[in-house]
């Protein structure tokens, strides 16, 4: 074990302890390796130096995500759950990348998922560690037992095991710790440096309103419906009587008495005419 190579020495519960030690030797003694080759590739993103900080990486891929918004493509990097068992992180892209940065995205999406990845490998190992640091004291009170038939130089080996696995987990623990306080502070960086919300793309310029068409009126139907008589003022609601109601018959009016006929005068007596005068009268 302190050599870097899986032991077995032949007892089926010592042989799996020793496994899962060996497997969170290669995942934490890859995890700063795999760590700076998410930086590095970030870097190279972002025109920045393979040695940056978290913080100068973040400047730098902020500039770099502004230079892409204004060629017409809105970058994101959204994560999520970065301090639970499953974390997530992803790019959101609206718009048309264009080919000559289609590889620089490329390697800004790869670089997230590498992230994630070893993030949730380091989360995975967790609950790991906590179980072999558990479980080494009892394998150590059974050696005699489960090497009985073996020589003592076995037993002293397998002692000796132990005794580097119980050196071994205290410092794979301070490791995955380091490396999965990284991934985290450099994922919330980019989130951060990210623009704030991702604008939706412009919406499609509406379709020229066409022409209303009035439908034709059939006359003969125009014709057959007479038009409502406009309303008055002065005209007053009637009162539609009931069925039942007769109008009553009007009464005979009586005839009025014929006035008697005047008395017919006499006629005037002809006035007398005046004499002529005589022809043979001479003054």
């Amino acid at each position: 074990m302190a050599t870097g190579q899986i032991y077995e020495p032949g007892e089926p519960s010592y042989d799996g302890f020793f496994k899962s030690l060996y497997e969170m030797q290669l995942t934490l003694g890859h995890a700063p390796d795999r760590e700076q080759a998410v930086r590095q590739n970030l870097a190279k993103v972002a025109d920045a130096l393979p040695t940056a900080t978290t913080d100068e990486l973040s400047s730098a891929v902020d500039k770099k995500l502004d230079a892409l918004s204004k060629s017409g493509v809105a970058i994101k990097v959204s994560a999520t759950d970065l301090d639970k068992d499953t974390p997530s992180a992803h790019l959101v892209t609206l718009g048309t990348v264009a080919s000559a940065d289609s590889e620089a995205v490329a390697t800004l999406d790869q670089s997230i998922k590498d992230a994630v990845s070893l993030l949730t490998d380091l989360r995975h190992a967790q609950p790991e560690l906590a179980k072999l640091d558990d479980g080494i004291g009892p394998l150590e009170t059974k050696v005699d037992d489960a090497f009985h038939d073996r020589r003592s130089s076995t037993k002293t080996e397998v002692r000796q095991n132990l005794t580097d696995a119980k050196a071994l987990i205290p410092l794979m623990k301070t490791r995955r710790d380091e490396v999965d306080l990284h991934m985290v502070e450099l994922l919330r960086a980019l989130q951060k440096a990210s623009p704030p919300a991702v604008a939706a793309p412009p919406a499609p310029a509406p379709a020229p309103e066409q022409p209303v068409v009035k439908k034709k009126k059939d006359k003969k139907a125009a014709t057959a419906e007479p038009k409502p008589k406009p309303a008055t003022e002065d005209a007053k609601p009637v009162k539609p009587k009931a069925p039942s109601e007769t109008a009553p018959k009007a009464e005979p009016k009586p005839a009025k008495p014929v006035e008697s006929e005047k008395p017919a005068q006499a006629p005037e007596p002809p006035k007398p005419a005046k004499p002529k005068p005589a022809e043979d009268f001479e003054p």
